[in-house]
Parts: C-alpha cells; structure tokens; sequence
C-alpha cells in the first residue's frame, strides 16, 4: 500500500495530464455525436473483424458488419426532454474540466469535494445507460460504452486528487 503511495505522489502530473486529455477527447467525442444527431449522418463506429469475435453478443450482423451505434444513439433513451444525451456529455465534460481547473488553482475550499460528487453523479449516470443498453434497448454503443469507462477513471482520478496531501 505504502508503495502505490509513493507511487501516486510522484505521479500527480501525469494523473493530471491524463485527466484532461480524457475530458478533452471525450469533449471532442461529445460534440460529434451531437452533431450527428442534429444532422441525421450515421456515426463511425468499427466493428470488428476478428473471425474468433462472436458479434451476436453486440447485435451485430455477422453478414452485414453493420454497428448498432446508431441504434442506441437513435433510441428512445437517447434523448432526456428531448436533448440527446450527447448534449449533457458536453456539458459535462465542461463542468469537470472548469472544476478540476479551479482545483488545480486550489481555488475552493471544499472543490475537491465537488469534483469527486460531479464525477460519482456521471458514473451513475453511465452506469444507468450502459444497464439501458444491455437489459433494456440490446443494442450496444463503443462510444457510450467507452465514455462509461472513462467516467469511472475520472471518478477514480478525482478521489486520488481529494485524498492525496
């Protein structure tokens, strides 16, 4: 335990590096998808090509290669109120880079606090949606999937942040 201590401490500038280059790619990531839902375009998402992958796990015709991004993305979850889910990720995302910016500026008293709340908020989110998608629409989004991991390195992140002297 002593060790990842160590560890962590002399690693602080990468963790914080690697926290917003996540912010800022999934940002970007964000943004895309909310364009193509208000342009109506089909979104890249690969499938795989490995013979050994079995694509029925993610709805994907074998035959066909075809995504099901667009399926979740088009779904009736996709939307809160009628702004697509996209939307809220980039106000996320911006919540958690201004945050994080006002802890690296040690700006707040309790800052810290509210980034780990921002991100434990996201995570249940992602973890509600990714429920959604296997239980409820089963289809399966790399985007929507990813961005829930991502979430949960943020989430992890800002911990490390909170409790690091």
């Amino acid at each position: 335990m002593r060790y990842y201590l160590i560890l962590i401490n002399n690693n602080m500038k990468i963790l914080k590096l690697f926290f917003v280059f996540f912010i800022l790619v999934w940002l970007s990531i964000s943004i895309y998808l909310t364009y193509s839902h208000y342009t109506n375009i089909t979104v890249f998402c690969e499938v795989p090509t490995d013979n050994n992958i079995d694509l029925k796990v993610f709805n994907i015709d074998n035959n066909k290669k075809e995504s099901s991004c667009d399926k979740v993305l088009q779904s009736d979850y996709s939307e809160i109120f009628g702004i697509p889910m996209a939307v809220f990720g980039i106000i996320f995302y911006l919540g958690i880079l201004a945050t994080f910016l006002l802890v690296l500026f040690n700006k707040f008293k309790y800052i810290k606090e509210l980034l780990v709340l921002f991100t434990f908020i996201w995570v249940c989110f992602s973890a509600y949606f990714s429920y959604l998608q296997y239980f409820v629409i089963h289809w399966f989004c790399y985007y929507c999937f990813t961005s829930a991991i991502i979430t949960v390195f943020l989430f992890v992140f800002s911990l490390i942040f909170k409790f690091k002297k």
